[in-house]
């Protein structure tokens, strides 16, 4: 038989997705069977009888074309949501496109619900409802989009090495000093290996050994000079100054003629910082000597605090030849700068790139970022620039680089669950090394690294490393924990026939369900944003339920132990979604069972067949659709049960009766187990 049109968009829109695994397409087939049990009453009354597999249509639905349809009128959908009609007409539109497809026997419109609805072959009931269209928060929605909103526009690394050196050329009691000794500690907390030298030492012999540093800052003087006097053309010379006193004796030796010979070196007359007014005259260093002697770690960070140093016009050859010997990035000063700038703004955006919460720290602390998104936040709060009184120019915070941009700690954004392959998505900034992850005290299995997404193997709850604070470290370089929260929500079901309350299907849930429901924060200095996630049952979750009872001849019995996907009883199957928004304070939790053909309760009655039948949990609170962690595969639709969601995480109680149904189920308050905490740096 040729594809229908509607199956034709199902496939396109299907094939542009990952393809199934014949697992999934057994999860889709089941889930199907489980929507079977929500939409077609199956349970009996004392005088009523009905078929084995729940349902009142006269043919079979096939899963697998369900689901196709499904998908097109899915796609469908949203294409016609972006057309500009008015309501009505996108309604008429769907269902125009929903008769041209046979799986439907039936199809109509609710002008005044905006809805549109659908009747399939075997009786199951499809319905599209366009009456609202919630706006997601600023932030993120859902956590396609936080993923999206988390990748930087360029790659992100860390330094390729640990050693951290941090200088300046102003001698003892300078009060640049003490910017140093506070990034040098925040660099030793994150296992940097600081250099270690006395006060001061930028001396020439210092300054040689510049050798596989992955962070270095030299707090200095910069200047330039023409090489022919009034001679526009002239190549420029920038030169920063070194701390080495300029000493005739000392250039008799090989190195120091070498360096004259060479262009690598010169005198440089600046106030030393002794006392206001003092100066003398030391010796600098220029690009040629950068070129001679200095070697970085790939993906390093370089700072050169001096007045001109990323002028691009003056210094541009200084801070390539830096990029060109390894630096990743190379920051300075567009014009002549002054305090307290030049001591604030290298402090604030260290402090950013390491996630430190030292300097000017927010409220709550902060995860570390990237130069390029501290860069901008410090722009935005007037922080990248100083105005120098006697030249009125305005000097700039500058970053020069190539390709990449770096930070200085691996950082973690939020968390994803992917409960079908059993994998924890760590969605952040890490880099392109291969670190370590950890759940709780448990190191584990990198599937795979990428520069923003690690995918580890997630142990099941019970095991060790289900659920914690997960952290990613590379080279001891330690990101911000991510709290992997856990509930356990024991729901009590019980369904009596409408006849009699005899008759009876009753038990109680153990039911896993794992998330990162935390506030994000998507570049450093904003607001924390709440947002809308959704977790899906465990595997090793269960239900167990017993049909018993008998009434007039009718006997009911049985046990179902309905299981979370994957499982290892495949035939009965627990579909269970959570919704949990800590912005709004409202959640969901979303149910089905299903079990294959010729499974269920039994239900014999003297003189008549045995019958198989299963729950029916109707309606519930309404519908509420999760979209699929899994890629390939469509958004669940599950009828729910809803609740507030509280501000401490918790799983409020619950109790609902639906009296048409004979059903009820409740539970008692669920608190979370690894909750996020206010000293979490986001």
């Amino acid at each position: 038989m040729s594809p229908t049109p509607s199956h034709s968009v199902a496939r396109s829109f299907l094939e542009s997705r990952q393809a199934h695994a014949p697992q999934r397409r057994k999860f889709l087939s089941w889930l199907s069977g489980a929507t079977t049990a929500l939409a077609v009453p199956s349970l009996l009354s004392a005088c009523g009888g009905g078929d084995s597999a729940g349902s009142s249509g006269d043919k079979e639905v096939p899963s697998d074309a369900r689901t196709v349809t499904l998908a097109a009128v899915e796609a469908k959908s949203v294409d016609l949501d972006a057309q500009p009609m008015p309501a009505v007409d996108r309604l008429h539109a769907l269902a125009a496109f929903m008769k041209a497809d046979p799986a439907y026997t039936e199809v109509g419109v609710e002008e005044t619900a905006l809805c549109v609805w659908g009747v399939f072959a075997d009786g199951r009931l499809h319905i599209i409802d366009s009456s609202s269209r919630p706006v997601p928060a600023p932030a993120v929605a859902e956590d396609a989009s936080a993923r999206a909103v988390a990748k930087a526009a360029a790659p992100v690394e860390l330094p390729g090495a640990k050693p951290a050196r941090l200088l300046h050329s102003f001698g003892n009691n300078f009060v640049g000093q003490d910017v140093v000794t506070r990034m040098s500690s925040w660099l030793t907390a994150q296992d940097y290996g600081v250099r270690s030298g006395r006060e001061g030492d930028a001396r020439l012999t210092t300054l040689r050994s510049v050798n596989g540093d992955g962070f270095f800052y030299i707090n200095t003087h910069g200047g330039v000079k023409r090489t022919r006097e009034n001679d526009p053309a002239s190549p420029l010379f920038f030169s920063i100054q070194s701390s080495t006193l300029v000493d005739p004796a000392l250039e008799n030796l090989p190195e120091m003629r070498d360096d004259f010979a060479n262009q690598r070196l010169t005198y440089y007359n600046a106030p030393n910082g002794v006392t206001s007014t003092s100066r003398d005259t030391r010796y600098g260093i220029t690009v040629h000597f950068v070129e001679r002697y200095w070697s970085f770690a790939p993906d390093s960070v370089v700072i050169i605090n001096a007045c001109n140093s990323a002028n691009p016009r003056l210094a541009s050859s200084f801070l390539n030849a830096c990029l060109n010997k390894g630096a990743g990035v190379c920051l300075g000063w567009t014009e002549v700068v002054g305090d307290p700038a030049v001591y604030d703004a290298p402090a604030y955006l260290v402090d950013r790139l390491l996630g430190a919460n030292q300097e000017h720290p927010e409220v709550p602390k902060q995860r570390p970022f990237a130069w390029d998104p501290v860069l901008a936040e410090m722009r935005r709060e007037g922080r990248d620039a100083s105005r120098h009184p006697e030249t009125g120019g305005e000097a700039r915070f500058f970053a020069q680089f190539r390709g990449t941009v770096q930070t200085l700690a691996p950082s973690i954004h939020h968390l994803e669950v992917d409960e079908f392959k059993g994998l924890l998505l760590v969605i952040g900034e890490f880099g392109s090394k291969r670190g370590t992850v950890r759940i709780g005290e448990h190191d584990a299995v990198i599937e795979s690294w990428s520069r923003n997404e690690v995918r580890v193997r997630l142990a099941q709850p019970g095991e060790s490393g289900s659920h914690g604070p997960v952290v990613v470290e590379v080279d001891k370089h330690t990101s911000n924990a991510r709290w992997l929260t856990l509930w356990t929500l024991r729901m009590r079901l019980q369904q009596h026939s409408p006849g009699s309350t005899a008759l009876r299907v009753a038990g109680t849930s153990t039911v896993f369900l794992r998330g990162d429901v935390a506030p994000v924060r998507d570049r450093p200095g904003q607001d924390p944003q709440k947002v809308r996630r959704y977790a899906a049952a465990t595997g090793n979750s269960h239900f167990p339920l017993r049909a018993e009872g008998s009434f007039s001849g009718i006997t009911w019995s049985g046990d179902m132990n309905y299981m979370g996907v994957p499982s290892s009883s495949p035939a009965q199957v627990l579909s269970c979604r959570a919704l949990l928004d800590a912005d709004a304070g409202v959640g969901a939790i979303g149910l089905a069972l299903g079990h294959g053909p010729g499974d269920g309760f039994l239900q014999s009655i003297s003189g008549i067949p045995d019958s198989r039948f299963g729950v029916n949990l109707g309606l519930l609170d309404g519908f509420e659709r999760f979209p699929s962690t899994q890629d390939g595969i469509p958004d669940v639709p599950l009828m729910a049960l809803r609740f507030a969601f509280a501000a401490d995480y918790a799983i409020p109680a619950r109790h609902f009766t639906d009296a048409a149904m004979a059903l009820s189920i409740d539970w008692e308050r669920v608190e979370p187990l690894s909750a996020p905490t206010p000293r979490d740096r986001i």
